[in-house]
């Protein structure tokens, strides 16, 4: 490392990060370093302190009538999983930024950009009204509601948490309705009040029938896989254990009963297209022309009007999307066939381009520069979650979505590392402690030399769980910094990260451990910066 600048100030004892190194045992055995800081990883609960609302409003009078249940249904929203959203004027989308978080940009017409939320990896949301309905189980139970002017406050608490990938949850106005799973792939549905007087609830007890509070749409025994409102009712697939294909059920609104639609659904996940008709997600691996190579080809079976479903068809091209005047495709990226022996065959199409076809001529109208796997129609743009991209409906090059470019730059400087970094073997383990908050760097020194650059082992974690170093048996100092990102060598993590240094410790043959104390400065010297 460069030692032309250092870094001039000191930690006070109870801030610095202090190791005590155990009498080496038997490499059997664990021994334990215990550090001096606060908690290299702290609870996630203590991260985010979740939000008090600011007023509780009278609950909404549930509704007597089936006609109004159906009603609420037929207005649910879409799931909570939506990645980007268009309404009341505002774009809503979802980015996945720095230190294992996803962040919720919201932008206007005249692309004027702001950061609503920052949640967990699975945060979910929908937009109703200009009312915006988080699910993050990272930080809360149940919902959050923000309001068009940025007011927020925890709704519907529910236990257990339901922040599975594999829930899914719908709001309206009134109610979410949300699939608690019971197992790694199926659930339960229940219908919970979004109101904000339960939002300190401990949780619901999901047995508990009280229409009031919790009502179960679906039994225990039922394994329901996927659901959706559709037409006033809740659609649903589940799968009996030992069936091969999953059968398709609906349920009153009011929990009064259920009934049989169909079986021989060769997928769990319902879907509306665009036309406003009820399907079935499905796929299969078909075959492609690149040598070993397999294709995971997107399929619907439709329910027709007289309850049959239709066969799977994996060879239509479905457009990504639409509006009141075109239908968007991706171009081509992946073509199925039929070949003369009946099987399915996938061609890949390097240089697809996506296109539009105009619904009153049915002709393809207009084709864009690059394929549009990966977009989908919100709006005026045509968006892309991945890159975090977007093109107008009207045509043109990629450009960055507004108020991408900050989180970019964050992912950019989280993503820095020491040029220093130097791994081995030896009978000797060091179990190093991690965090999500800080990023932390181990340097570990022979004790008769510490000159910075003459490091025996150098490790960094940035923003993990854990990591190790091996080396040999002796008499070592190890130095340790912490930060929220790496500025550079000579900077280390600045004037706001944390430093410390071990005394010389000998270590023989085994595997030692950093864990956390309330204790401060034993065992430790001041560090004032990498040199």
């Amino acid at each position: 490392m460069k030692t032309s600048r250092k870094i001039i100030f000191q930690l006070t004892a109870v801030m610095l990060l202090a190791l005590q190194i155990a009498c080496a045992k038997p490499a059997s055995a664990t021994k334990t370093m215990e550090s001096a800081s606060d908690s290299v990883s702290p609870a996630i609960s203590a991260l985010v302190a979740t939000p008090e609302p600011t007023a509780t409003p009278e609950p909404a009078e549930t509704p007597e009538t089936l006609e109004q249940l159906q009603a609420d249904l037929a207005t649910a929203s879409s799931p909570l999983s939506t990645e980007s959203r268009y309404a009341g004027g505002d774009y809503y989308y979802l980015m996945q930024g720095a230190n294992y978080e996803m962040v919720l940009i919201r932008f206007s017409r005249s692309l004027e950009s702001k950061v609503l939320y920052r949640g967990g990896l699975n945060m979910k949301f929908t937009v109703l009204n200009g009312t915006v309905y988080i699910e993050d189980g990272y930080r809360f139970n149940g919902l959050m509601q923000i309001t068009r002017d940025g007011e927020e406050s925890p709704i519907s608490a529910i236990d257990p948490l339901g922040d599975s990938a594999r829930s899914w949850y719908y709001a309206t106005e009134r109610y979410q309705y949300v699939l608690e799973p019971h197992n790694v792939s199926w659930g339960q549905i229940f219908r919970v009040p979004n109101d904000p007087a339960d939002a300190d609830a401990n949780h619901f007890n999901t047995g508990d029938q009280n229409q009031a509070r919790c009502l179960g749409l679906t039994d225990l025994e039922e394994h329901v896989y996927g659901f959706i409102p559709y037409n006033g009712f809740l659609y649903y697939s589940s799968k009996a254990d030992g069936e091969e294909d999953f059968s398709l059920w609906r349920v009153l609104p009011d929990g009064s009963g259920r009934e049989k639609v169909c079986g021989g659904l060769r997928g769990s996940k319902l879907c509306v297209d665009d036309d406003g008709r009820l399907y079935c997600m499905t796929t299969t691996s078909v075959h492609t022309d690149v040598s070993n190579a397999a294709y995971n080809a997107p399929g619907r079976q439709y329910l027709e009007p007289d309850g049959t479903l239709t066969a799977a068809d994996y060879t239509a091209v479905y457009p990504i999307g639409e509006d009141a005047e075109y239908l968007y495709y991706d171009g081509g990226f992946m073509q199925v066939r039929v070949k003369n022996n009946g099987e399915l065959l996938a061609t890949k199409h390097e240089n697809a381009r996506g296109y539009r076809v105009s619904k009153a001529t049915g002709e393809k109208d207009l084709t864009y520069g690059v394929s549009l796997y990966q977009y989908t129609p919100v709006g005026d743009y045509l968006f892309n979650h991945y890159d975090a991209l977007m093109i107008p409906k009207t045509g043109g090059e990629p450009v960055a979505l507004p108020g991408s470019k900050e989180i970019r730059l964050e992912i950019e400087r989280y993503a820095r590392v020491p040029s220093v970094l130097i791994d081995g073997e030896g009978s000797v383990k060091l179990e190093l402690s991690g965090s999500i908050t800080y990023a932390v760097y181990y340097l570990l020194y022979r004790s008769d030399d510490v000159t910075p650059g003459h490091e025996v082992r150098a490790v960094y974690l940035n923003h993990v769980n854990d990591g190790a170093m091996y080396f040999s048996p002796g008499n070592y100092v190890l130095k340790i910094a912490r930060g929220d990102y790496w500025i550079n060598d000579e900077e280390g993590f600045g004037e706001s990260g944390a430093y410390s240094k071990s005394v010389a410790t000998e270590m023989t043959a085994g595997v030692y451990t950093i864990s956390e104390s309330i204790a401060s400065g034993f065992g430790s010297d001041s560090w004032g910066g990498l040199g």
